[in-house]
């Protein structure tokens, strides 16, 4: 393929593209060098090509050293091995999730395809979510029920005549422990209901 096919190929795909060497220490990877990006690079992480070409990653996003990700080890071992490797991460310093396929074309160099993912997880969290407020709900109807029979049943038998102190202590007991448990369940139905409520209120402030 001609230089002029590969580059309009890379600056027309719908993913993200970049390729990048990796410096070492060693054996070791220690940073990596950007050396191309496409124009869905530059749009999924506001990175711009003209400030970053030629630059170490951990200048150009500083918090990479400490990410759960391990980025730099990570397209360490694809640069080092020539193996591919798919996954999903998420990026600290982008605050966002991808779906990566890495490849070495060379030893010591990588490329990576990525589609930002964030979205997506975004919403399966909220599915997710939502599906527990639902069972939440169920379960509230189903342990309010007998709660109520249980401290219905007990303050009847407060009412009664010739009710000794010692039942009259246990049955308030147990109306005490019905109320107890009621509260619990309601303070669970609330935090179901005001997560989505708060969740679209900070969407709406920012």
């Amino acid at each position: 393929m001609s230089r002029c096919k590969y580059e309009a190929l890379r600056d027309n795909m719908l993913n993200g593209y970049a390729y990048h060497e990796v410096l070492w220490e060693g054996e070791e990877p220690v940073d990596y060098v950007f050396l191309e990006v496409n124009e869905a690079f530059e749009e999924m992480t506001a990175l711009k090509r003209d400030e970053i070409i030629g630059r170490k990653v951990s200048e150009v996003l500083p918090a990479v050293k400490g990410d759960p990700a391990d980025w730099i080890h990570l397209y360490g071992e694809v640069a080092k091995s020539g193996r591919c490797a798919r996954f999903e991460r998420y990026s600290v310093p982008l605050n966002k999730w991808f779906l990566i396929s890495a490849f070495s074309p060379e030893k010591g160099f990588f490329g990576t395809v990525f589609e930002d993912v964030t979205d997506t997880k975004t919403a399966n969290k909220l599915w997710s979510f939502a599906q527990l407020g639902r069972i939440a709900s169920d379960m509230a109807h189903d342990i309010n029920n007998p709660l109520q029979v249980i401290s219905g049943r007990a303050h009847l038998l407060l009412m009664r005549d010739r009710v000794d102190a010692e039942t009259a202590r246990n049955l308030r007991i147990i109306q005490k422990q019905c109320d107890k448990a009621r509260g619990v369940v309601e303070e669970t139905l609330k935090f179901f209901q005001d997560r989505p409520r708060k969740r679209e209120e900070g969407d709406n402030n920012g």
